[in-house]
């Protein structure tokens, strides 16, 4: 009993014992599930109460991230336009400043709009909990990025030029400057030598990959960077002691010598086998001076440089590697390479490949272009976005991504030219990118800006551009190129950095068929080569200087009003459109300095022109023109250049004739005239005119009964610097040349003689043609032979002491004394006959009884290029030498039949008939 009471007892004092020791653990879970729930609670109900504060302290961080990224923004900018890059995430730091304040202000307004409360507590507790926690992380983000965004510098000199490899290692497009470079390393005779090309291209590439390859044990490489140094904020003493401190320093030795550092310089550099290399050079260095041994007398020392311009490399005495851009294979490969998995599966397409390609050509091959390009055209997803990015190429490609930054480095190029060579440059922009233009064209535009004066000034200014860099060599001799990347560039500074956009509206050669409506704001205009139909009645041309409509074929009409409000218009081209008439309106243009109104379909010219009185230029060459009002020739005193060539030319003297009185001409001062005359009293009373015939370039003379002969009665000793002479239907005309020993014609350089049916001969030997470039034999059906040597008295039956005057004939009192004279003459050995040096383009168009080229001796024509032979069944032979193999354009038939001697050159044919 007792130990069953124990048990009882124990028992009981277990349970309860068990039962207070559940209750505490009960009571103390409950007390610490609600006290985290009432800490919850509260920690809830504070940051609801505390939300519009903190909200409010977020939009104070928010505003100061603002003010320090538009800082830094700003300095970024100014970097930029000094041809600098972006440090890595600067810019994407400036984006998540803006991106975060906008947020800020976002979550400001929500709670705006959420708040109310009644008794302290909010009424709306779920979605302000909600927007306190955001303002929370949004406060640290921005406490984050106020340290993220102390940046040591927000910009530095540009990374290398962008470029690819081929499988295997070598530069896409290099491999030709790395090998020219190679053999230049090894020759002995070859001690400084530099790359060459425009900006962007590739040089520094290039000079660091061929550096990196050389063995320095054999030669010790010094490596400047000019842009690294700052070279360009610099005076001249400064920049020497920043190069000398770049190689001082690289000889692992003294940082800061206060000594004399050109001579350290050159006692440690004699002693020792070195290669300097000096990258982006931008102006000539004294080599000397900085303390580099002569490298004449040095064999040790090598000079190796990278510069955009070629006359650096000229004044270094430097040999020159062009790196050119990339050819349009190599381009469609770098293309494709940054476009990306996306934009290569779009261009299975064929209309997407082709927009690709247009693309790919816009960029003409420059690598940093083709790779922003090629990024921008990455997450593309329709046609519609292809045709976007490039019509942003052909009027904004500074709207691109990117884009801008490789005009900012193209621009250091044009920053570095004087004031008259950048306004040339810029000229060339109103053309179309890639066009090759004619020099001329140029020329005259910055003569009439008053650039310079004189035409051979002008070629040298484009020559300097071409040496910068800036331009390119066009099809032809007499054109130059502008790179679509230097045009883009041109055009984005004329824009003042893209932030006056119409200030040069230029949408030349787009297929246009309607002109802009308004031209508020523009300073040039430039719409050529289009297709417009029509011009806006009134366009807002107030601040219009320069207005360029030629080669719109379809235009046929100005409207009366066009030029009304065009006050301060210089430069006006209407040439190679279909306008039929010149508005009155065109008398109120009274700045105007500038008219080409060549190749159009006027018959007139009004009254109304001899009111601008400024005009300097008047192109109306090759223009059907009848009537000329009277006395508007005469009232243009200040013109300089008139051409009315292959167009009017029913010039009055006394009596004779029915149209313009010569006479006013006398009022003129011309620097340059091309004129077509048709009677022979008008050119006899235009070669009397001293001036006026020393002015004239181009002459057409046509008709002109009575004329017989071309001699220096005819045309005057004045007439002697005429470029282009053409002379047509002068059915009277004999002899083309009478008095061999001297003519005054010897500046011509295009000749051009059709329906020419009585002179048999167009040269007698004595006659100077030594600056014929061009000449064209058309329709003269007694054309025999073109070169013929004329037979002196002298030469024939007399001995020495014996000779009588001779008075320049050529005939023969028997034919026994001319069978005479050509046995003796056949004995001599006659020399080859080179009466056209410079000839480059010959044509024979039509001449049924021409029979040989020239007589008994073959006829050296060192520069031909091109020959052209129509219709000349008689001529069958081509007893002719030239320097290079020429090309010949000519019926089989004719090709077929021709005989060759030994000693000729057998040209290259292609055949008249596809």
């Amino acid at each position: 009993m007792f130990r069953a009471y124990i048990l009882v007892v124990t028992s009981s004092f277990f349970q309860i014992l068990f039962l207070r020791k559940m209750d505490f653990l009960v009571s103390s879970v409950c007390k610490c599930v609600v006290g985290e729930l009432v800490d919850d609670a509260n920690k809830a109900f504070h940051d609801v109460k505390d939300c519009g504060d903190q909200i409010a302290t977020l939009q104070t961080e928010a505003h100061q991230l603002k003010i320090k990224s538009e800082t830094i923004d700003q300095e970024l900018k100014y970097a930029i336009k000094k041809g600098k890059e972006p440090v890595p995430g600067v810019e994407k730091w400036i984006k998540e400043a803006e991106m975060l304040e906008s947020e800020a202000s976002l979550l400001e307004i929500e709670f705006h709009k959420r708040t109310g409360s009644l008794f302290g507590y909010a009424l709306n507790f779920k979605l302000l909990l909600n927007l306190s926690k955001k303002a929370k992380d949004k406060l640290h983000e921005a406490e984050s990025m106020k340290k993220d965004g102390d940046f040591h510098e927000v910009a530095r000199a540009p990374s290398p030029d962008y470029t690819v490899e081929k499988p295997g290692g070598t530069l896409l497009g290099m491999e030709e400057a790395l090998q020219l470079l190679e053999i230049y390393m090894n020759s002995s005779n070859i001690r400084i030598f530099g790359i060459c090309g425009m900006g962007r291209v590739g040089k520094s590439t290039v000079l660091k990959r061929f550096c990196s390859g050389l063995d320095s044990d054999d030669r010790m490489p010094i490596y400047v960077d000019m842009n690294e140094l700052g070279m360009a904020q610099l005076d001249e003493q400064h920049k020497a002691e920043a190069i000398q401190n770049s190689i001082i320093q690289q000889f692992r030795e003294e940082k800061n010598m206060t000594s004399d550092k050109a001579s350290h310089i050159h006692t440690r550099l004699k002693k020792m086998k070195f290669l300097l290399i000096l990258d982006n050079l931008c102006e000539y260095i004294d080599l000397k001076n900085l303390g580099i041994p002569d490298l004449q007398d040095n064999s040790n020392g090598k000079v190796i440089l990278s510069t955009r311009f070629a006359d650096i490399c000229n004044q270094m005495e430097a040999k020159i590697v062009r790196v050119e851009c990339l050819s349009l294979q190599d381009a469609w490969t770098l293309f494709k390479e940054k476009a990306g998995e996306t934009a290569r599966k779009l261009m299975k397409d064929k209309r997407i490949r082709e927009l690709a390609l247009d693309l790919v050509r816009k960029c003409d091959g420059l690598p940093e272009a083709l790779i922003n390009v090629g990024y921008a055209v990455a997450g593309t997803e329709s046609q519609d976005q292809w045709h976007y990015i490039i019509e942003q190429m052909d009027i904004k490609p500074w709207k691109i991504a990117n884009m801008e930054k490789v005009l900012h480095s193209l621009k250091l190029s044009y920053d570095a030219l004087d004031e008259k060579l950048k306004k040339c440059l810029l000229y060339c922009s109103l053309y179309p990118a890639g066009f090759s233009i004619n020099k001329e064209w140029i020329i005259d535009y910055c003569m009439n800006e008053g650039l310079f004066d004189k035409y051979s000034e002008g070629l040298h200014y484009l020559g300097q551009l071409k040496v910068k860099s800036l331009l390119d060599s066009g099809h032809a001799e007499n054109q130059i190129r502008m790179h679509p990347m230097m045009h883009a560039m041109a055009l984005w500074i004329a824009c003042e950095g893209g932030d006056s956009e119409n200030r040069w509206l230029v949408q030349a050669n787009l297929k246009l068929t309607e002109a802009p409506k308004d031209w508020a704001g523009a300073q040039r205009v430039s719409l050529m080569r289009n297709k417009i139909v029509s011009l806006p009645p009134n366009p807002n041309g107030k601040e219009l200087e320069t207005m360029m409509l030629q080669v719109n074929t379809h235009l046929k009409q100005i409207p009366d009003g066009f030029f009304i409000h065009m006050p301060i218009l210089k430069v006006l081209d209407l040439s190679q459109t279909a306008i039929e008439k010149l508005p009155a309106g065109i008398g109120s243009l009274l700045s105007l300095q500038y008219l080409n109104v060549s190749d159009t379909k006027i018959k007139s010219l009004p009254k109304e022109l001899g009111e601008l009185v400024k005009l300097r230029f008047l192109l109306l060459s090759r223009t059907p023109i009848e009537i000329v009002a009277k006395g508007v020739i005469a009232r243009l005193t200040e013109l300089q250049v008139f051409f009315i060539d292959f167009s009017y030319g029913n010039w009055r003297v006394g009596s004779s004739a029915n149209g313009v009185d010569i006479e006013e001409f006398e009022s003129l001062n011309l620097k340059a005239l091309g004129i077509s005359v048709e009677s022979k009293d008008a050119l006899l009373k235009l070669s009397k005119y001293y001036m006026l015939a020393q002015s004239i370039v181009t002459l057409q003379i046509r008709g002109c009964i009575g004329l017989a002969s071309i001699t220096n009665e005819s045309l005057g000793k004045n007439m002697k610097h005429v470029k282009t002479l053409h002379i047509k239907s002068a059915n009277d005309l004999k002899e083309l040349v009478i008095d061999h020993h001297e003519w005054y014609l010897e500046s011509v350089s295009n000749l051009h003689l059709q329906h020419l049916p009585g002179v048999k001969i167009l040269w007698h030997q004595g006659c100077s043609f030594q600056n014929l470039t061009k000449l064209s034999v058309c329709g003269c059906d007694g054309m025999e032979i073109l070169v013929h040597r004329k037979l002196e008295i002298s030469e024939v039956g007399k001995t020495e002491g014996e000779c009588e005057e001779d008075d320049g004939g050529d005939a023969y009192e028997d034919e026994e004394d001319m069978n005479s004279a050509a046995a003796i003459l056949e004995e001599d050995s006659w020399e080859d006959i080179s009466p056209f040096p410079y000839l480059k383009s010959l044509e024979l168009i039509h001449l049924p009884e021409l029979k040989s080229l020239s007589e008994g001796k073959r006829l050296l024509l060192p520069s031909l290029e091109h020959l052209r032979v129509v219709n000349c069944p008689k001529l069958n032979k081509l007893w002719m030498a030239t320097r290079e193999v020429p090309d010949v354009l000519g019926e089989d038939l004719w090709w077929s039949k021709l005989e060759w001697d030994e000693g000729c050159t057998k040209p290259k044919f292609t055949s008249l008939v596809e």
